[in-house]
């Protein structure tokens, strides 16, 4: 693909799919699971920045990848891939040491 695409859900579901909770509805009900306890790690984290080096640090990257899974959350209930931008905050929060 030489150029960005819109990418979204097919016209139809897969054979077996619910029609009532679909993958994308699924996908994005953990997106908005994970953002949430992002934050609450993030409210952890800047009660412990007076004392534990880098804990502000740590509660800015939680804030990044809540609000990266907040958009990925809404791209799925578009029934849309994430963009690029999102996709990578979260496969860098992969490479990042707690």
């Amino acid at each position: 693909m030489g150029h960005k695409a819109r990418r979204s859900a097919p016209d139809r579901e897969p054979a077996g799919a619910d029609r009532t909770t679909s993958s994308f509805d699924v996908t994005a009900s953990v997106a908005e699971s994970l953002a949430d306890t992002l934050e609450m790690s993030a409210k952890v984290h800047d009660e412990l920045a007076v004392r534990v080096p880098d804990a502000a640090q740590h509660a800015e990257q939680d804030r990044r990848l809540a609000a990266a899974e907040r958009e990925a959350a809404a791209a799925y209930r578009r029934g849309e891939i994430p963009g690029d931008e999102v996709r990578q905050v979260i496969r860098d929060s992969g490479r990042r040491s707690c």
